[in-house]
């Protein structure tokens, strides 16, 4: 009896002391692992420090770069040379559109990109169509560089016959670009910055962020250097749009009737003739249409007296009755 009962005191403070030792070791494996959260938090929190600290030390510099390069030491210096105002001058966008007409607007078409071309210019749109077997119309879009912008509008105006309209407007993109410069500096400045940090990256988590960021930063340096390159474009070529329309044969029949040879000025007198008529025949007919509520009733009562007028009775005569 004294055995059994020291047996089962044996086997209850073996499985007592085994609870304990598991006990302690889940406690033991929560501190490690609230141990490796707070060192992984710790790490992306540094992480994130450096970061930040990156970009504003590269705003600083190249805000501190931008103020050197604008700061003036002498009051010589504090106003733009003349090449400085000179290239800001250029900055300006121009486009103009033209509404002519022409004597033939196929070879017009052909003149004028022979000149662009010429003129280190070039087409960008080209359409020609017949207008009801009597004319043709065109229309072109032209890019032509900006120096030799108002030599090729005064051959423009010189290939038609007559200018019906034309404006001209130019869009002054100073401001935006030199905004644009200054933009794309201060990013390339924190790329720099990130590509550096990225080196010196010690964790995952931190490395990912970093590129994240300089992702974003490469991809608005490639925005700005597009704007700017379209910008340049648009600068260096200015637009310019025309509409031409062929002249009319008739209509120049009717106007210089006296340089026409004999055919086409009996052909024009023949059409003259033929509206004149047209004009005489459609006024008669607004005329009596429009005095129809007058003479309609006055007609009537004219027919119906002279109805009465044949059809009563005639009166015997004087010498009838005597006998």
């Amino acid at each position: 009896m004294k055995v059994r009962n020291a047996f089962f005191f044996v086997i209850f403070v073996m499985t007592l002391l085994s609870l304990v030792a598991c006990q302690n070791q889940d406690s033991n494996q929560a501190n490690y692992n609230n141990d490796m959260a707070n060192s992984e938090a710790s790490l992306y929190d540094a992480s994130n420090d450096a970061m930040d600290a990156s970009y504003d030390e590269a705003a600083e510099s190249s805000t501190e770069g931008l103020t050197a390069s604008t700061a003036s030491p002498s009051s010589s210096e504090a106003f733009p040379d003349e090449t400085t105002m000179a290239s800001m001058s250029q900055m300006i966008i121009y486009r103009t559109e033209w509404s002519i007409e022409v004597p033939d607007a196929e070879a017009t078409q052909a003149t004028l990109q022979q000149e662009a071309e010429a003129r280190g210019g070039y087409v960008v749109e080209a359409t020609l169509a017949q207008i009801d077997d009597d004319y043709k119309q065109g229309y072109m879009v032209i890019r032509i560089p900006q120096s030799e912008f108002t030599q090729f509008l005064t051959e423009l105006e010189s290939a038609s016959t007559r200018v019906v309209s034309s404006s001209t407007n130019g869009l002054d993109v100073s401001e935006e670009y030199v905004d644009l410069e200054s933009h794309l500096v201060a990013q390339r400045a924190v790329e720099e910055r990130l590509l550096a940090f990225m080196e010196d990256a010690d964790s995952t988590e931190g490395l990912l962020a970093i590129s994240r960021d300089l992702t974003e930063v490469q991809n608005e340096i490639e925005r700005v250097r597009g704007r700017m390159s379209y910008l340049d474009n648009q600068i260096a070529y200015s637009t310019v749009t025309v509409d031409m329309t062929e002249d009319g044969i008739s209509n120049v029949a009717l106007q210089n009737t006296n340089e026409l040879n004999t055919f086409a000025r009996a052909e024009s007198l023949f059409i003259a003739t033929i509206n004149r008529i047209m004009d005489a025949g459609s006024s008669a007919f607004v005329l009596a249409v429009g005095l129809s509520p007058i003479f309609l009733p006055l007609l009537l009562i004219a027919v119906a007296i002279f109805i009465w007028y044949r059809r009563r009775p005639k009166q015997p005569t004087a010498s009838t009755g005597e006998n």
